[in-house]
């Protein structure tokens, strides 16, 4: 952080003219090259796209928050009410329901409601 020389942390910094800054591995011992499994691109890298972080590795929060979340194709947020079906009759109607609600928050499941029997 600049101007404040109170803070002290591990800073990666790449140059204009660098395509990639990375955390890879060699996935065997006898590898001849590494595999990158956190990498920022400033360009194309083949099929890793300019100005992302791309995960080459499955990402575990410990149960942490993932906030500001935006998806690609959009999300909806909203609440659906419907009949949940607890018993069906032998001519294939229903005899008993219960109505239930699933509630959406820019398209995650954030809380429902429903009958247990």
């Amino acid at each position: 952080m600049k101007d404040n020389d109170s803070q002290r942390g591990l800073v990666f910094d790449i140059e204009y003219n660098t395509a990639y800054m990375s955390w890879s591995n060699k996935e065997s011992q006898n590898a001849d090259v590494y595999t990158m499994k956190w990498s920022y691109c400033t360009q194309q890298c083949g099929n890793y796209e300019a100005n992302m972080l791309h995960a080459g590795a499955d990402i575990n929060m410990h149960f942490f928050t993932l906030r500001n979340v935006s998806f690609e194709d959009g999300s909806i947020s909203g609440t659906l009410t419907f009949k949940q079906p607890l018993e069906v009759g032998s001519d294939g109607k229903l005899t008993k329901w219960s109505t239930a609600t699933l509630e959406f928050k820019r398209g995650i499941l954030v809380s429902g409601t429903w009958s247990n029997g």
